[in-house]
């Protein structure tokens, strides 16, 4: 699936690897079988929307995660946030069944930021400091799998200096019109 795309499935059985860059809309059935490797891109999401999702205790499934996170870059004076990132969720009007995803062993692969290096995975929460940056945790709640990760937040300069220049760039455009 290409980044930016959409794809509204009845019924998703992934076997092998499945690489999402893109969302997944999954109607009816999702049936992730054993040894089955799902990679997310930077954007890549599979919504669990309704029906059944297969995943029996004792079928000895194992489904690996690996993603691609935005993770930004870092200076002397960088200031750091949690960011939590679904990479399957259920539908907004029902909570995701965590009871039968838990049937699973949910294990980590490889998880990476934008430079392409590799993050650490932490069993507990992170903080939002410079010590947990490049640091990673996976779990699920009530909304469904999700990754935990160190983010580095653009500073208020930064981010004045971008407006100002988009204030520039359409006053210009408008004076060529």
């Amino acid at each position: 699936m290409g980044e930016g795309s959409v794809l509204n499935v009845n019924a998703l059985f992934a076997y092998g690897t499945s690489r999402i860059d893109g969302t997944v809309n999954v109607y009816n059935i999702f049936d992730p079988g054993a040894n089955h490797s799902m990679v997310f891109g930077v954007h890549g999401v599979i919504n669990y929307m309704s029906g059944s999702m297969n995943g029996v205790e004792g079928n000895n499934r194992t489904t690996t995660i690996s993603a691609s996170l935005n993770t930004g870059i870092v200076t002397a004076t960088s200031t750091y946030g949690l960011e939590k990132r679904y990479l399957i969720c259920g539908a907004e009007e029902e909570a995701f069944n965590t009871n039968l995803y838990q049937t699973w062993n949910l294990a980590a692969g490889t998880i990476t930021g934008t430079d392409g290096g590799a993050l650490t995975s932490t069993e507990g929460e992170l903080t939002a400091t410079a010590e947990d940056f490049g640091k990673y945790h996976l779990g699920t709640d009530e909304k469904g799998v999700y990754v935990q990760y160190v983010a580095v937040v653009p500073e208020p300069a930064t981010a004045s200096l971008s407006l100002l220049g988009l204030t520039a760039l359409m006053m210009r455009r408008r004076r060529l019109a």
